[in-house]
């Protein structure tokens, strides 16, 4: 119970802030107000509740501090507030854990481990820390509405990943709260080893405040073990509970079913651990494991246990291949399975040959991928069989066909009818009878060319030494229907036979592909006798992208594999009839990436982005538009404002270097960095304003592409409207825009 002679930390606060001018908390930056409450208390059940208004500590910044204040609307009609409310961020570690204001709430902890984390709070983030140390995943938590108070969990210093510490002991531990941006509302805070636990605000359901200083006898914590999902035959499932008392000790155990589609049994009953037998029907069953200990205090925690259908693995491989000059292959089956995760419980894999020439070479027959060499000419049926953790088996069949080697026209990748879009950079050959060949990385890069015949294969090599790329070849303009050229190991793709014997079209598209996976183009085959005939004249118009995964197209949600092809970029220069450029990679960001190390500013000048060696001649190709389109990696990794900012301005410069007329187009979007409330289209106009008035650049410009709602990546139909967006602002701008 608390003093009734020692003022609340409440009106503690209140009292000081009233008592004394602003000019004491200038004096007293980093002076902590204290509030001498006694611990909060983690009860056996493992929660830890904590009114924000509770605190032990309060430590202004300067201006900035915490204050309580009353809510009608806040769980105990109080809460703390961050104030002023201006734009300040405190986004870093090394400058919020000395810079924003900090609240102290001393825990004492029953049980070390993994702690998840909930907040209630209104307005942007907020950070925690443990221990006089930041957390990552603590650090900006949230994204909270901005209108009224509501839970999060989910951690934005460690994208789309909840919140959590972990409690290196029991005993006493110091939970922080620090200011992230001023106007932020505090409410309550939830510690739980639970990663299912969600809170319940409702009268019925609502957590009250853990006790302080000494706990009330508890009941044992319990924990009646993992879900599970079991498919027929078994009937029977191991249940792994356990409970602890902290106060005494754990007399009793026993075992209950509290629903599901036939009576199951325990054996034993009245142990910790026990099988649950006679789960013979499908659905859902739920189990309980009761404990009580020695004062007769009792605790109890729910299990489900899920029967669902044996469904057999999902298996694809590639109906036919066929090969003509090559002799070796990697045949690859993909497969899935529906009652469980193959990391777990992983897919066994058995090839066949069925048929064909008994010259076959293979390793890997009880693998993924088959690798065939010695293949002559004829044709092979190969089968793959997937075997799932219940025994359940599908199979799939292959044909290759290995043709003999037909009288051809070679052409060269050099040869000056061959148009390429993007950044290639030409391999000399190895050997003297080796030709040259193009290698190219980026996404979206493309090869067009106009052939005589009925027939084309080009020499494409699409397994690289960073992994396999895809491309597309779009065959006389049908882009709704382009054949797909899966990366293997082949370097001879027949692209297309029994064409009528006129002229055609063939644009190959790369797609994208793992970071460092390369491809080369060697040249074409033609029918014997027939030549590729004169390019088309190139676009006049020219625009050049760079950008993240949502330029690149990596993780469309509608897409099998990344496709470029079908990004924003990539579908706005289709709009326009533009020569187009992308220079993009997943992952990517300016200051900072998501998944790589490698930033923009330091891979943009790339040939391609595994040739570091390889630096890219920005007078071979220059653009009328360029488009920045970075930063929503920047956001998941929390850069520092004032460093990003200074960055992007230093990196448009060096854009404006290499194109000194471009109209240079500051982008951002569609992901969660234009989210409302979203900090980063701030920075970018920033960024713009000093280049406008310090650089004196007037041909840059910002524009923001509308935050989508979904938490992925956009797919392909809301690529296509941001490029239809975008492709209408830059026509608005008249056809002076495309002028050399």
């Amino acid at each position: 119970m608390k003093n009734p002679s020692r003022p609340s930390p409440v009106r503690l606060v209140r009292l000081l802030r009233l008592a004394f001018a602003p000019a004491l908390a200038l004096a007293f930056a980093a002076t902590p107000v204290f509030a001498l409450e006694p611990n909060f208390m983690q009860t056996s059940d493992g929660l830890v509740v904590i009114e924000a208004e509770h605190f032990q500590a309060n430590t202004p910044q300067g201006p900035y501090t915490w204050a309580a204040r009353a809510n009608p609307t806040a769980s105990a009609a109080s809460e703390v507030i961050s104030a002023p409310a201006d734009k300040v961020l405190f986004a870093k570690p090394e400058q919020f854990t000395t810079s924003a204001p900090r609240l102290d709430y001393k825990v004492t902890f029953l049980q070390p481990g993994r702690h998840f984390l909930w907040v209630r709070a209104q307005g942007a983030f907020v950070h925690l820390g443990l221990d006089e140390k930041p957390v990552l995943n603590g650090q900006r938590l949230g994204g909270f509405d901005s209108k009224a108070l509501s839970w999060r969990n989910q951690c934005r210093a460690v994208y789309g990943q909840p919140g959590y510490f972990d409690i290196p002991t029991a005993g006493e531990h110091t939970i922080h709260l620090w200011m992230f941006q001023g106007g932020t509302a505090v409410d309550k805070i939830i510690l739980t080893p639970w990663a299912d636990f969600k809170p319940d605000d409702s009268a019925a359901n609502a957590l009250p405040e853990s006790p302080r200083g000494k706990l009330p006898p508890q009941p044992p914590a319990v924990t009646a073990g993992p879900a599970q999902e079991i498919n027929p035959p078994t009937t029977t499932v191991s249940l792994a509970g356990s409970a602890k008392d902290y106060d005494g000790q754990v007399a009793a155990y026993r075992w209950t079913q509290v629903d599901g589609p036939t009576p199951a049994t325990f054996t034993p009953p009245d142990a910790a651990t026990t099988v649950a037998a006679n789960l013979t029907a499908l659905g859902t069953y739920r189990f309980r494991l009761n404990a009580k200990d020695d004062t007769g205090l009792t605790a109890a925690r729910d299990v489900t246990i899920k029967v669902t259908p044996a469904v057999p693995p999902l298996v694809t491989v590639p109906t036919e291949v066929i090969l003509i000059t090559d002799t070796a292959l990697d045949l690859t089956a993909t497969a899935t399975d529906a009652d469980s995760d193959p990391k777990v419980n992983p897919l066994t894999f058995q090839w066949t040959q069925l048929g064909g020439p008994a010259s076959a070479k293979n390793k890997g027959l009880n693998k993924a991928t088959l690798a065939l060499s010695g293949l002559l000419d004829g044709t092979y049926l190969f089968r793959v069989g997937v075997t799932d953790h219940t025994g359940n088996t599908t199979t799939a069949d292959t044909t290759l066909v290995k043709r003999p080697v037909p009288a051809t026209a070679a052409i060269a990748a050099t040869d000056p009818s061959i148009q390429y879009f993007g950044r290639f950079n030409l391999v000399p050959p190895k050997t003297a009878d080796a030709p040259p060949v193009m290698e190219s990385g980026w996404t979206n890069t493309s090869i067009r060319a106009r052939f005589e015949g009925t027939s084309l294969r080009a020499r494409l090599s699409l397994a690289g030494w960073g992994g396999a790329a895809n491309f597309y070849a779009i065959l006389d303009g049908d882009e709704k229907a382009p054949i797909v050229l899966l990366g293997d190991n082949r370097t001879d793709w027949l692209v297309a036979e029994g064409l009528a014997d006129t002229a055609h079209t063939i644009e190959l598209v790369r797609l994208g592909g793992g970071w460092n996976a390369s491809s080369s183009f060697g040249g074409f085959y033609l029918d014997a006798g027939k030549k590729l005939l004169p390019p088309p004249p190139r676009p006049a118009r020219r625009i050049e992208f760079y950008g993240d995964s949502i330029s690149e197209g990596g993780l469309m949600p509608d897409q099998p594999f990344a496709n470029g092809y079908l990004a924003y970029a990539a579908t706005t220069g289709r709009i326009l009839k533009a020569d187009t450029s992308v220079v993009a990679k997943s992952g990517m960001g300016l200051v900072k990436g998501f998944t790589l190390p490698q930033t923009l500013p330091g891979m943009f000048d790339r040939t391609a982005p595994m040739r570091g060696d390889v630096k890219w001649d920005f007078t071979k190709w220059t653009p009328h538009v360029v488009v920045v389109n970075i930063g929503q990696n920047d956001s998941w990794t929390a850069a520092d404002p004032a460093v990003f900012t200074e960055t992007y301005v230093k990196f448009i410069q060096t854009l404006r270097g290499h194109y000194p007329k471009a109209l240079i187009v500051c982008a951002l979007g569609s992901m969660d960095a234009t989210a409302p409330k979203g900090l980063y289209p701030g920075y970018l106009t920033t960024a713009v304003e000093r280049l406008k008035t310090e650089f004196h650049d007037p041909r840059v410009e910002t524009f923001f592409f509308e935050f989508l709602g979904a938490k992925g990546h956009p797919s392909s139909v809301q690529a296509r409207a941001m490029a239809e967006k975008l492709a209408a602002h830059l026509e608005a701008k008249g056809p002076a825009l495309w002028q050399d």
